[in-house]
């Protein structure tokens, strides 16, 4: 999630949870069954897709992305916007967790700084 830390300091932990739970259920949404979703650390989120392409993931994380933005986040607080950056990465033979994640976070990162 983009920013989330001044989402806690302005608007307090109370939304800053359900701002969690809100996109974590937009990621649900968009995934088909049997792909995972999962909260990785504070504000990170991590969905595996299963026998997916590349394309059709990076797809699926526009939608996403989309879906996130657009979302009624007034409704939770007042003034209250969010948007993510997603990295996306492939899988290979002889990956760990850890270096599928590093390279997806170094995807992430680069959106960022792109975007900004």
């Amino acid at each position: 999630l983009d920013g989330f830390k001044l989402v806690n300091d302005t608007h307090g932990h109370e939304s800053g949870d359900a701002m969690l739970k809100s996109v974590a259920a937009r990621l649900i949404e968009q995934v088909r069954p049997g792909d995972t979703v999962a909260r990785l650390a504070g504000d990170e989120f991590v969905i595996v897709f299963k026998h997916a392409e590349l394309r059709i993931a990076q797809q699926v994380c526009a939608r996403i992305q989309t879906a996130v933005r657009s979302f009624d986040w007034p409704s939770i607080a007042k003034g209250l916007h969010s948007s993510i950056s997603v990295g996306v990465a492939v899988a290979v033979p002889g990956d760990t967790v850890e270096s599928l994640t590093h390279r997806s976070d170094g995807a992430m990162y680069a959106e960022k700084k792109r975007r900004k």
